[in-house]
């Protein structure tokens, strides 16, 4: 498994589907990546490894934290069974531990040893309003679209996931496979949510007669900050939120 870091954070390389199902399956990966340097514009990587060193899948994921902590979708991380490693801007390899993967809320937290640039969570009761600029950075299709940071955006189209979810967010910017795990981030630079998933094509052509466009969800920071308060002394070296 690769996770490359995209905006103080890392890249994991597949995400979900919703179709009342868990998350999609995630595709192989052809190589380890390294990404630029900086906060927000370039994160660092991680992958996951089977037996024999193969890399299985890749994602995206950020700091939270500088001491190490970092986020992503629990469904990037606990696919596949294999070690998890985290390639800096720098070319250093350094191996990531799951702290907590909540596969429910599909939230991961990760650890690494060393100092990085981190994103602040938008305030612990803050919830996007409809209509709200938003974007972010990841690595989608890493084996058709390169390696280099992509960046999308769009706005809130939903303060609800699929059928009413208050967990999360319905949302406009494009993602795709790879983009999973990477910071919702509004136009002051708080990250207000986690990419989590898209609308099921299949499933939404057999219900509807129609494809889905842009329907993709995101998990609010609010339920980060719930999940957060079970680890002891994060939430207090998590950065202050802007404006």
């Amino acid at each position: 498994l690769v996770l490359a870091t995209a905006a103080g954070g890392v890249w994991l390389a597949w995400h979900g589907r919703w179709d009342r199902r868990p998350a999609a399956r995630p595709s192989p990966a052809p190589t380890v990546v390294e990404t630029p340097q900086s906060a927000w514009t370039s994160p660092p990587v991680i992958a996951r490894e089977e037996d024999g060193r193969q890399l299985r899948c890749t994602g995206t994921a950020f700091f939270i934290t500088p001491d190490g902590y970092l986020l992503t979708a629990a469904h990037v991380v606990v696919a596949h069974h294999g070690a998890i490693r985290l390639i800096t801007a720098s070319g250093a390899h350094l191996h990531a531990a799951i702290v907590f993967a909540d596969a429910n809320n599909d939230l991961a937290l990760l650890k690494v040893t060393g100092h990085f640039a981190a994103l602040p969570l938008a305030q612990p009761a803050a919830v996007a309003p409809l209509g709200t600029s938003i974007c972010t950075i990841g690595f989608p299709n890493i084996e058709l679209q390169g390696t280099s940071p992509k960046h999308t955006q769009g706005t809130i189209s939903s303060v609800a996931g699929v059928q009413d979810d208050p967990r999360y967010y319905q949302i406009s910017v494009p993602v795709q496979p790879g983009n999973s795990g990477g910071p919702l981030v509004d136009d002051k630079g708080n990250v207000v949510g986690i990419v989590t998933a898209q609308l099921a094509a299949g499933a939404a052509l057999k219900t509807t007669g129609t494809l889905p466009q842009n329907v993709n969800y995101a998990l609010k920071s609010t339920m980060v900050h719930e999940a957060l308060a079970r680890v002891a002394g994060v939430r207090d070296k998590l950065l202050a939120a802007a404006g």
